[in-house]
């Protein structure tokens, strides 16, 4: 009979599969939902330090390839920064690379030409990576508001399921004895 087995098997699995975002980033950035609001608290911390270094630098190139090699990001994230750079290297506008590289939400291209357009560059991606870290803590926030209830539920679920199986042998037992 292969049923404790298997019940062994997924008991292992399934915490080695829920835990796989946070020991591997590439992981992280494609799991379900809890992907999504850590791409959008990357988003925030990159256009924070993009914006900081543009204070200390007027190029953005060379605030871009001090970034890129700080290996501060990782995995997927250096990849779209590399493509950020790139496209930057190429001629194209900032906003235009920002967005089609990821690091900016396309509603965000006019905030950021204007800010352009009247030297403010800095404070502008600062305050869009704040508003970016607000809004990942926000969803990380709702996400947990919603699945700590389900996981206590289940665990209720589990552990009510034990002890029914523990007492059902002592309960046929009485019934067999009257």
């Amino acid at each position: 009979d292969f049923g404790p087995l298997i019940w062994v098997i997924v008991a292992v699995l399934i915490p080695f599969f829920a835990a796989l975002p946070f020991w591997n980033m590439t992981a992280r950035w494609y799991f379900p939902i809890v992907g999504s609001i850590y791409r959008i608290h990357l988003q925030g911390n990159f256009l924070k330090m993009l914006g900081i270094t543009l204070q200390g630098q007027t190029v953005i190139s060379k605030a871009l390839s001090f970034l890129e090699e700080s290996h501060c990001f990782s995995g997927p994230a250096q990849k779209q920064l590399i493509k950020l750079n790139l496209s930057i290297k190429l001629g194209s506008s900032l906003e235009e690379s920002l967005c089609s590289s990821g690091w900016l939400p396309k509603s965000m291209k006019p905030f950021i030409q204007s800010a352009q357009k009247v030297n403010n560059l800095p404070w502008a991606l600062t305050e869009i990576g704040n508003q970016r870290l607000r809004l990942a803590s926000l969803f990380a926030q709702r996400f947990s508001l919603v699945v700590f209830p389900l996981l206590m539920l289940l665990l209720g679920a589990m552990i009510g399921f034990i002890a029914i199986a523990m007492f059902m042998p002592l309960i046929k037992m009485l019934v067999e004895l009257s």
